[in-house]
């Protein structure tokens, strides 16, 4: 296969005010958190001791667990935490260790404190060892695409990275090419047809595995939408990654529900309820799941049992979980000024 070119992309960085704990209290994304934090932030003391809580809960593989808001992390929950974790509880998940690695390579880039640049290349040491035989990293298609996103950003030299050596990029290039190559075979094929790809996959294989909400296999519109976002920002695609995105908008314009729309109403035991509606101005939308071989919309109970409608479903089941998504819709508006680039 011709080598992969590979992809930048731009993330805005923001400023958050010196006061941090009191301003995000109670809000739980470490991910958006560490992201809204720089300039003279990095600075001061509650960075500093947010920072001394990244390295003490960082696992000898170099990774970090998930699940952790560090900034009402207490001394005693962070020492329970640490004992309780093992060598496993390192990931890739939910932007793990990703984000630490970035929040990380700040500090370094504001204080020049050698210990934040060794734990965070320690953590790029975990990311290039776990990367599968196969090119794909645990966690599904979701964990890929944030994988590869940020190692775009590594090979750009995209700040805060732009102190990496030319071996740990040359690592990122190869890692990357790696992963896009997994992307490129994974993709479900229908016919000999490219369609879309599956949530997740079985370890150091192409093989999909069954959805974790539905307990069946299928073609997640939500990852797909991801994914070929994720291929439409390689420069100079080749004839692969072109057949892919094409594969993938070619599938989302066949599986689109047109004219329908999620109408909210009280039911008769007084919950909150939904069904869907016939709209004409309704935007498009599409099913979270299809099956692989007739790309029918997938509404399950927790047995695996299908239903032919949402409507279809129990209760809890119905209201609870996300059966559409309009995800697909940023690719469709992306892709005519991405067919414009390629033949510019």
């Amino acid at each position: 296969m011709k080598k992969i070119a590979f992809v930048v992309l731009f993330v805005t960085g923001l400023l958050v005010p010196a006061s941090l704990f009191a301003q995000y209290n109670g809000y739980k994304d470490w991910a958006a958190y560490e992201r809204g934090l720089g300039g003279k932030t990095l600075l001061t003391d509650e960075c500093a001791l947010l920072a001394e809580k990244v390295l003490d809960l960082q696992l000898k593989s170099g990774a970090w667990p998930k699940h952790v808001f560090y900034p009402q992390l207490t001394d005693e929950e962070q020492s329970k935490l640490k004992k309780s974790l093992t060598e496993s509880s390192g990931t890739l998940e939910n932007k793990s260790t990703l984000i630490e690695i970035h929040f990380l390579s700040n500090m370094f880039q504001a204080t020049a404190q050698r210990k934040y640049r060794r734990a965070a290349e320690h953590g790029l040491d975990y990311l290039f060892q776990s990367q599968r035989q196969v090119g794909a990293w645990s966690g599904g298609c979701g964990t890929m695409v944030n994988v590869l996103q940020f190692l775009a950003e590594i090979i750009a030299k995209k700040e805060p990275y732009s102190y990496l050596s030319d071996e740990v990029r040359g690592k990122a290039q190869q890692a990357f090419n790696q992963g896009i190559v997994f992307l490129l075979q994974s993709q479900i094929r229908v016919n000999g047809e490219p369609t879309g790809w599956s949530a997740s996959y079985q370890d150091d294989s192409l093989d999909p595995m069954p959805d974790a909400t539905t307990g069946l296999l299928s073609i997640n519109s939500v990852e797909t939408a991801a994914v070929t976002l994720l291929l439409m920002n390689i420069q100079e695609p080749d004839e692969y990654v072109t057949a892919a995105i094409e594969g993938a908008v070619s599938w989302f314009r066949k599986v689109v529900i047109e004219k329908q729309k999620r109408e909210n109403f009280i039911n008769k035991s007084g919950k909150r309820d939904f069904r869907m509606k016939e709209d004409v101005h309704a935007p498009d939308m599409w099913c979270r799941d299809y099956t692989l071989d007739t790309h029918t919309p997938m509404y399950s109970e927790a047995d695996g049992t299908l239903k032919s409608s949402v409507e279809e479903l129990s209760y809890d089941r119905r209201v609870n979980i996300s059966w559409f998504t309009n995800d697909p819709q940023k690719v469709l508006r992306r892709y005519e000024k991405w067919k414009g680039q390629l033949s510019s």
